[in-house]
């Protein structure tokens, strides 16, 4: 399955299709793949995992631009990236430091 197939990705669930997805770059060519939501009520979320119980969740934050990493498992917000303040928060969605870790560092 890749992209060119336009029957690939649907709205509803029932409408899409089961299978690899395979995105090939043209030779010389830089490649992307680019979520976007214009609507400012929902986030742009990419889920990557065995499951609806069992993933991971990468979203930017509509509130405050933060792109968020977050286990399904747990529901923690692991790691946030602070892109107004340049800042990173481990087991922390509000780092006040350059770098804010709530837990034991090794």
């Amino acid at each position: 399955m890749s992209v060119k197939d336009d029957y690939f990705i649907r709205k509803s669930v029932s409408d899409s299709k089961s299978d690899n997805l395979t995105i090939n770059a043209v030779p010389n060519k830089n490649i992307q793949l680019s979520i976007f939501n214009s609507d400012l009520a929902f986030e742009p979320i990419l889920q990557i995992g065995r499951g609806i119980n069992d993933h991971w969740k990468i979203y930017n934050q509509i509130q405050n631009k933060n792109l968020v990493f977050s286990n399904k498992k747990n529901n923690d917000k692991t790691l946030v990236l602070d892109g107004e303040n340049s800042r990173i928060g481990i087991n922390n969605d509000t780092p006040t430091q350059a770098l804010d870790i709530i837990g034991n560092l090794k």
